[in-house]
């Protein structure tokens, strides 16, 4: 098997956290045999130590399927270097704003909404949102990309009754994402919208981990405010995704966005980390009904969190 060399990869602070950072730009980046050679010879080390490889390649898919079968070793990261005409993803926002000045619902629209949909989509802050006036929903849509970093255009329309264009300076990206990890027959088409720099450079599974965090803040009926805390290029077992503080009590609760990529093991250190370091429950975001149930079964009741699905490309129509 082909053996790649670290010795020429350098130790820093990326993205992913704390990182030995290298690449092979020429010849489509390296073999896929190298990369399984480097997930096999450093797993057990990388995640003692907790570091991750992060290794840049001008591919945007070879070696990918590889890397995934080592979620906490390594990291690729498609890059292309400037030759004067940059690929761009995100792009500044185009379209007209809403027209109207005032609320985005009625006080029977929202019964209505509530009645159809439930409070998981419709909680009472968002049924208050909707019924503030345009700029007031502007200010809070702009708090929520603050916060969440990132946000679909299906979002902004159902909690704020907004459109894109109505945030003006802000990027967009129509995208194809895969919500569900390892599950190639489910491609969501998608626009994403942010105005952080760094968000535009970060890959479908970031993306889709930021969303997945932000629907579950969404369901929890949770503010985008000091109180809800979301943790910066996660990549430590034992640091949640966000963190809920209860302002009444000063209590804590980890949030946790799970894709579908964690297996039973690192689940339940995930979890006994939580209780050890104090939190005072554990919500845990994911995409499978089916997946809730077979955590469920398997997991002791001391260690089971509260579970709900956070499925964020399947929001109902538009208000």
């Amino acid at each position: 098997m082909e053996r790649t060399r670290l010795s020429k990869f350098l130790e820093g602070e990326s993205q992913f956290g704390q990182a030995l950072i290298g690449g092979k730009l020429t010849g489509n980046g390296y073999s896929r045999n190298a990369i399984l050679d480097l997930g096999q010879r450093f797993r057990s080390s990388t995640l003692a130590e907790q570091f991750v490889i992060c290794i840049f390649t001008p591919s945007s898919t070879k070696g990918q399927k590889v890397a995934a079968q080592f979620p906490h070793t390594l990291r690729l990261v498609s890059y292309i270097p400037d030759t004067g005409s940059p690929l761009k993803k995100f792009n500044p926002v185009t379209g007209r704003p809403t027209k109207s000045r005032g609320a985005a619902i009625t006080e029977a629209t929202a019964v209505k909404l509530r009645r159809n949909h439930g409070a998981s989509i419709y909680s009472d802050r968002t049924l208050r949102r909707l019924m503030m006036d345009k700029d007031r929903r502007i200010e809070e849509a702009l708090k929520a990309l603050a916060t969440d970093k990132v946000m679909t255009a299906k979002q902004l329309d159902i909690y704020y009754g907004l459109r894109p264009a109505d945030l003006g300076n802000v990027l967009v990206s129509d995208s194809l994402i895969r919500p569900t990890r390892n599950n190639y027959g489910t491609e969501v088409k998608c626009q994403l919208i942010t105005n952080q720099g760094a968000v535009t450079r970060l890959d479908d599974a970031q993306l889709n981990h930021l969303l997945l965090t932000a629907q579950t803040r969404y369901n929890l009926g949770a503010p985008a405010d000091e109180h809800w805390r979301v943790s910066q290029a996660n990549t430590r077992f034992d640091m949640p995704d966000a963190v809920q503080v209860h302002p009444e009590s000063g209590s804590m609760t980890a949030i946790e966005a799970d894709s579908g990529e964690y297996k039973f093991l690192h689940i339940l250190r995930k979890l006994e980390s939580y209780k050890d370091q104090g939190y005072e429950a554990t919500v845990w975001g994911t995409t499978s009904q089916k997946r809730i149930s077979n955590l469920t079964r398997k997991l002791p009741n001391d260690l089971t969190p509260t579970f709900m699905t956070a499925n964020w490309w399947e929001l109902p129509d538009s208000v």
